[in-house]
């Protein structure tokens, strides 16, 4: 009697922690982040940013609702520029598209293109209350390429954007079963891998990643029922990309490393370029250089739309 209930017991605790990963891992229904950071590293940006997601909210924007893979809702803010090129914009973790496309957004839509930002799963009206950390936004992102073919024609041209969790999900669209419409990739600070970034996190909060990390994923397949594989990833679907991806990384990133961003181009060095960003944190490379970040990212869909 005894062994059942000390069984039992070490039965729950377990599961108890398990889920408290989960909570702390994967649950999320919320608005996301709006507004910046309050750490010195980003409050210095404060007055930009305000001016920037003051350009943002100027965009005429219309709503999509559209159905996922696995059957939840997807939504997103949609411009129709009469364009035969369009941004899909990939917002990162726990974010939203107005702190995270501030720039990106205007910028788009003043290259004329056509734009479609998501709302990502477990965000805002997207259903969902579980992130997967780009396994299954990977599969949304296919779902939103196929909008953009029927609502701005199959001969539209798709160029994918993402910051951090976001950019992360764009490079393992991209290297899955890429789209024949989709002709290039920016990437904004992605992780290497879902396992490589919360082992990463664990370690910042000053658990050791060797043991947190398993019930992190056991949390997920018990409570979110998402297995997350080893090969998972950026790093690894990389190596299938046939498209050209442009990675922008902070040197000053101290939450996504940069390395995370070499190791991405490691895998497929001849379809990746990486640019650096002296002194810019997580998700800043566009406030730290607006006028490099703004000429990269013109450069680059000129490039990947005249083919």
């Amino acid at each position: 009697m005894t062994v059942c209930i000390i069984i039992t017991a070490v039965a729950a605790l377990f599961l108890m922690i398990c889920f408290a990963a989960y909570l702390r891992a994967f649950y999320h229904k919320g608005s996301g982040q709006l507004e910046l950071p309050r750490s010195k590293q980003y409050s210095v940006h404060k007055e930009e940013f305000e001016k920037m997601t003051g350009e943002y909210s100027k965009i005429k924007w219309e709503n999509a609702t559209v159905k996922a893979r696995d059957s939840i809702k997807l939504c997103a803010e949609v411009l129709d520029q009469g364009s035969k090129i369009c941004q899909i914009q990939m917002h990162g973790y726990k974010s939203s598209p107005t702190r995270d496309f501030c720039g990106g957004a205007p910028l788009a839509a003043g290259l004329g293109h056509n734009l479609i930002v998501p709302y990502q799963r477990a965000h805002f009206s997207s259903g969902s209350r579980t992130i997967t950390f780009g396994i299954r936004e990977a599969d949304d992102v296919k779902v939103w390429v196929d909008y953009a073919k029927k609502r701005f024609g199959e001969d539209v041209k798709i160029i994918l954007c993402g910051v951090s969790m976001g950019a992360a999900t764009v490079i393992t669209a991209a290297g899955l079963e890429p789209d024949e419409r989709v002709v290039g990739v920016v990437a904004d600070c992605p992780y290497s891998s879902p396992k490589g970034i919360i082992k990463k996190v664990c370690g910042d909060m000053g658990l050791p990643s060797g043991i947190a990390y398993p019930f992190a994923w056991m949390g997920a397949l018990i409570f979110g029922r998402l297995r997350i594989k080893r090969q998972d990833g950026a790093m690894y679907a990389v190596k299938n990309s046939r498209l050209p991806i442009l990675l922008m990384h902070g040197d000053d990133d101290r939450f996504v490393p940069v390395g995370m961003s070499k190791q991405i181009k490691e895998a497929n060095p001849d379809k990746v370029r990486l640019e650096i960003f002296p002194g810019a944190g997580h998700g800043l490379c566009y406030m730290c250089d607006p006028e490099r970040y703004k000429r990269l990212v013109r450069e680059f869909c000129e490039e990947v739309t005249e083919k």
